[in-house]
């Protein structure tokens, strides 16, 4: 009997990963159940890519002195703390974007930047047109 696949957008790992609000709970226990072998999880790769886009260009933030700021991880922490999460992410293809632009902040025209390295990679991956924003 095949396991059930679940499939984990970019919006719910980060909330799970990021922020840990609500969903965090919730995507431990598919990933308690993952390890026990009750179901398979799935990140595709462009959610991989979207997730790391967002934490390499700062679209988390932390407090410092009572005002939020971007937090910018290298890749070499990113991959640390992916790590944690054993068997859903594919680290050859995570290890392929360490070179990508991801710069922070946005175009003269308001486009993210992360965005448009994360909309190459989907039509390369995928044959996608581009997503817009």
């Amino acid at each position: 009997m095949s396991r059930p696949k679940i499939v984990l957008d970019t919006v719910v790992i980060f909330k799970a990963l990021v922020l840990k609000d609500s969903a965090a709970k919730y995507v431990l226990g598919l990933y308690n159940e993952h390890l026990a072998g009750d179901i398979q999880l799935v990140i595709p790769k462009c959610v991989q890519a979207e997730f790391y886009g967002m934490l390499r260009s700062g679209r988390s933030e932390v407090k410092v002195n009572d005002e939020y700021v971007p937090r910018l991880l290298t890749h070499d922490e990113i991959v640390q703390y992916l790590s944690l999460f054993e068997g859903l992410f594919d680290f050859d293809f995570i290890n392929q974007l360490r070179d990508l632009d991801w710069r922070q902040g946005k175009d003269e025209n308001g486009n993210l930047y992360y965005k448009q390295t994360y909309n190459q990679i989907v039509k390369q991956e995928y044959g996608w047109p581009d997503l817009g924003q």
